[in-house]
């Protein structure tokens, strides 16, 4: 990501702190985040987005990445995510890390919060038709 910052900022004629400034950053969090030494915070990543005009993270590849990616989107922490979801954090933690998968009656849920419309629940037929 830090490159994507570096190059954006040249591209505007913008100092470090100019760019700091901009996305609500200290100065010290900016070149952090441009060194590639820290990662910014949840809170932070709509505004970097925004500054950017695209997310530079990698397209996603797995449910893990898929929730990484939406959580950033949304600005919210691990821990905002599970409330959200109706989970512990343990679990959202251990899904997004790919750690392992939800169980079947998490996909509403999932899909919910990765953006879908899961539709209303399917009609069980009684009498064997």
């Amino acid at each position: 990501m830090g490159e994507h910052l570096k190059k954006r900022r040249l591209e505007n004629g913008l100092r470090q702190v100019d760019a700091a400034e901009l996305l609500t950053a200290s100065i010290d969090s900016y070149r952090g985040w441009e060194a590639d030494r820290v990662e910014p915070e949840a809170a932070s990543w709509t505004r970097i987005v925004g500054f950017l005009g695209y997310d530079p993270s990698p397209e996603p590849t797995t449910l893990g990445e898929h929730l990484k990616r939406r959580r950033r989107a949304l600005g919210l922490t691990q821990e905002q995510a599970a409330s959200i979801m109706g989970v512990s954090p343990d679990s959202y933690q251990g899904w997004e890390g790919d750690s392992y998968p939800p169980l079947a009656a998490m996909r509403v849920r999932l899909m919910r919060f990765l953006g879908y419309d899961p539709g209303p629940a399917p009609v069980m037929c009684t009498d064997g038709v």
